[in-house]
């Protein structure tokens, strides 16, 4: 069965609506019978990033049925569903279903790719230091129809079917427990939701919880609720009034002159008895016009009179500032209070919470308090000379006593919100072992409410255990019949002989051996193109020998750039077998064959060969066009490399836009390669490291012309964006290089300039 078209492709990679959809595409005119036929063969050329991969990978899902592979594939920047549609040639139409995840009405195709995920999936060399084996799948007609493969697939089936019914009651579960959360976050919070992993589940927990303890938990629960987001108090530290400040006031407002005249002369007079007395009277009636009261002399400059004057000048800024330090004391019982005013208001919602009972706070009774004590103490700052009067020190006490008072509400206050520090602190932890206690009960219900699910899910698992018992060992006994089938080792080592690796064979055990010893890559490395062509040589193996005729039939082979890392001489036998492979397979009504590249080798090969000439074979290009995918009927070209990377270059040049995207950044190494193939042309005993200027001379360019091409060769064709320290990417440069190569070969070779120029 032939792909006829492809109807629809939308959110696969680079393959989004691309030139794939042309229902034509596939299909040529059959003159002899005037019907159209689908191409039996099919040979897409296309650079790196045109979609190749993403194509082959896209039949590969069909292959697989893995619904995966397209996830990986789906464009990243939608997010609308993939919609793919592939008609057949009888008209049935294969796509991808997105609500299951399936592809469907695949019945009519077999489809077997070869590409990097078909090498990932069927032959692991990663294990081939701990062991020689290839990890293939090898399987001939008479594996295909044994019973232990039966017992294999049947047994595959159960454990498949059984994996299937339990990840369809878990994701009923899953459902329901999402409801049931829910529920929850409304009813309690988003910490009480609970979490079972189905996976694990191995019982059903038994619920010994009473109702009633649990009831009153969930009240608990609810009344300590907002512990969840309570954020401890600061309480400043509040104590009574300092009995040595007051009394250190009292002392400063009761201080007069005489008190420090009697201090001075305690200090001073330790002189004679006379002079003792005459200071005692004299300092005493010294009068204000500074004169002695005995003699009327002046009493400046007297020793005893100026030490005085000193004294008593420094005893009452001392005594000053011990009343601005009482004053600043007292004050700090108004910040205080401002502070308890605040915690106040906070605290509040958690008094009546905890059943606690509020303290009311009169807002300016310690201010006023306050206020008073310290308009006493500035009548006497305002005259130290004379002591306050017995009146103003009985209020003075009054206003402590009331202010003390006051200071007894606030260390109410403060203990209060401390203690709802301490209990609301003791609720988070109540809450944590609260939440843990509702959420084993809520678990406990949920299982109730779901029982014959959940018992259903653990038989599932139970039974699970038995039938992978059973797998294993019908497993065992396929491998066995694999390896006792010895018709695809034949086929695999004639392939291997015919890509010239007869050095290399593979025995009945599947041993992979080197001069008939078995090798470990311990002590043998195999290079990656030698791992390419087992691999590929596996791949035309499956083919041959494991493909009953019906599937023969209904088969389309999808061959994804076989040759990477391929020695140049190797390339003619993977072209060879290419075109050999669907005869080989079926000669009457053989499979529809898709090979896709960008080695130009390869395609011209093909395309030289008469089995491509034929009229049931198409060939095309992939290419991009202001980043939209295309693709075109080709004609049969000869070109060579140079002609393809000299095409590139003067596409470049005539393309009126001075844009040159980072994609053509491929361009440097084209530049490099045509300019030395000039070289060697105008000048065979060219060495790439001798300094040659023929082409310089020969084409006749300027200095400034060469010396542009030669910083292409000698820099950015081996630049790497992320190693150079230069400007990996200058548009201008690369524009006016493919101009000036353009120059060049349309002024001395013109017919190679017209050539290149053809579409």
């Amino acid at each position: 069965m032939k792909i006829k078209s492809i109807k629809k492709m939308k959110n696969i990679g680079l393959l989004n609506e691309t030139a794939y959809t042309n229902c034509e595409l596939f299909l040529y005119h059959n003159k002899n019978d005037n019907q159209s036929k689908c191409y039996s063969k099919n040979l897409i050329k296309g650079n790196n990033g045109t979609g190749k991969t993403t194509f082959s990978n896209l039949l590969y899902s069909i292959e697989k049925n893995d619904s995966g592979i397209l996830d990986r594939l789906k464009r990243i920047d939608s997010s609308d569903d993939i919609n793919i549609e592939i008609e057949l040639e009888d008209g049935t139409i294969v796509k991808y279903d997105n609500s299951t995840k399936q592809w469907i009405n695949t019945e009519n195709i077999i489809v077997r790719v070869f590409n990097e995920d078909y090498i990932k999936d069927n032959i692991n060399f990663e294990e081939f230091d701990k062991t020689n084996k290839i990890n293939g799948k090898y399987e001939t007609q008479e594996v295909k129809i044994s019973i232990e493969k039966n017992n294999f697939e049947n047994s595959k089936n159960a454990l498949d079917e059984n994996k299937k019914q339990q990840q369809a009651l878990k994701q009923e579960l899953e459902k329901e427990k999402n409801d049931f959360n829910t529920r929850i976050s409304t009813e309690y919070d988003a910490y009480c939701k609970i979490d079972i992993n189905f996976d694990k589940l191995d019982n059903i927990p038994k619920s010994e919880e009473n109702e009633k303890d649990f009831d009153n938990k969930l009240q608990i629960f609810k009344n300590y609720k907002s512990a969840e987001n309570f954020k401890m108090f600061f309480t400043p530290n509040i104590t009574e009034i300092d009995e040595k400040i007051k009394t250190r006031t009292i002392e400063l407002l009761e201080y007069t002159e005489d008190s420090t005249k009697i201090s001075f002369m305690n200090e001073i007079l330790k002189e004679s008895e006379q002079k003792r007395v005459w200071i005692d009277k004299g300092l005493t009636y010294v009068e204000e016009d500074n004169l002695c009261p005995f003699c009327k002399t002046s009493l400046d400059g007297n020793t005893i009179i100026e030490k005085y004057k000193t004294y008593k000048d420094s005893k009452i800024k001392e005594n000053e500032l011990a009343l601005n330090k009482c004053k600043d004391y007292f004050k700090q019982f108004i910040e205080n209070k401002n502070v308890i005013n605040e915690l106040n208001i906070k605290i509040n919602p958690y008094i009546s919470m905890l059943k606690e009972t509020a303290i009311s706070l009169e807002s300016n009774e310690l201010e006023d308090r306050v206020n008073s004590i310290i308009e006493i103490i500035d009548k006497k700052l305002n005259d130290m000379q004379n002591a306050i009067d017995i009146e103003e020190l009985k209020k003075l006490d009054s206003y402590l006593t009331d202010l003390n008072i006051e200071i007894e509400k606030l260390k109410k206050i403060n203990q209060q919100a401390t203690d709802i520090n301490k209990k609301m602190s003791s609720a988070k932890k109540q809450l944590t072992e609260l939440r843990k206690d509702i959420k084993e009960l809520k678990i406990k219900q949920f299982v109730s409410s779901n029982l014959e699910k959940v018992n259903n899910l653990l038989n599932l698992k139970k039974s699970e255990t038995l039938l992978f018992q059973q797998f294993r060992e019908a497993d065992k006994l396929y491998k066995k019949k694999l390896l006792d089938s010895d018709i695809v080792t034949k086929e695999i080592n004639d392939w291997l002989k015919f890509f010239g690796l007869d050095k290399y064979v593979i025995d009945n055990k599947f041993n992979l051996n080197y001069a008939n010893n078995v090798i470990s890559n311990k002590t043998f490395i195999l290079s990656t193109g030698e791992l390419s062509i087992i691999t590929f040589a596996y791949f035309l193996t499956t083919l041959v020998t494991g493909l009953t005729d019906d599937e023969k039939d209904r088969l389309v082979i999808v061959i994804d750039d076989p040759v990477n890392s391929i020695d140049y001489n190797k390339i003619y036998s993977f072209a060879t077998a290419i075109k050999n492979i669907q005869s080989k397979i079926k000669k009457n009504n053989p499979p529809q064959l898709f090979v896709l590249t960008h080695n130009i080798l390869l395609y011209n090969i093909l395309v030289q060969s008469n089995f491509w000439k034929n009229k049931n074979a198409g060939i095309f290009e992939l290419y991009k066009d202001n980043n939209s995918l295309r693709i075109k009927k080709d004609i049969h070209t000869k070109d060579t490399i140079f002609i393809n990377y000299l095409k590139k270059i003067i596409n470049i040049a005539q393309n009126e836009s001075n844009d040159v995207e980072i994609e053509n950044v491929v361009i440097y190494n084209c530049i490099r390669t045509v300019l030395e193939n000039f070289k060697y042309l105008l000048n065979p005993e060219y060495s790439e490291t001798g300094d040659d200027e023929t082409i310089k001379e020969f084409f006749e360019l300027t200095d400034e012309e060469y010396l542009k091409l030669d910083y292409i060769i000698n820099h950015n064709s081996h630049n790497e964006p992320e190693l150079s320290c230069e400007p990996w990417f200058d548009e201008e440069l690369l524009k006016n290089c493919c101009v000036v190569i353009s120059d060049m070969v349309k002024k001395k070779y013109s017919k190679l300039y017209d050539y290149c120029m053809k579409k």
